[in-house]
């Protein structure tokens, strides 16, 4: 159960604020130019390991699939409008079961 905090506010307040700076980030994230947004995504592959680079390159893992399945997980379509967890993992489900092998080979 959450406790009142005294120096810095109510929880609420917290939790308020952390939505308002990942806001901010995906607005400063989207007017970024292009090659900058190219060099922050070659950031996030850095923490992949050997093994997966070389899976998506390979085709062993689906990386398309992996992403919409996070844009899913996060209640985004595919152009990051919310739509709300259950549209946006009906949308998922939809193009998956359009796939041979639906979720198969998404393994990160």
């Amino acid at each position: 159960m959450a406790r009142y905090d005294f120096r810095h506010g109510t929880l609420a307040r917290r939790r308020a604020e952390a939505k308002v700076a990942r806001h901010n980030a995906v607005k400063a994230e989207r007017a970024l130019p292009a090659p900058a947004r190219a060099q922050n995504l070659a950031g996030v592959l850095q923490v992949l390991s050997d093994v997966q680079l070389v899976g998506v390159l390979s085709g062993g893992i689906d990386f398309e699939a992996c992403l919409r399945k996070e844009l899913a997980d996060r209640g985004l379509d595919l152009n990051g409008q919310w739509v709300g967890f259950p549209e946006a993992e009906a949308l998922f489900d939809t193009w998956a079961a359009g796939r041979s092998g639906s979720h198969q080979g998404t393994g990160l």
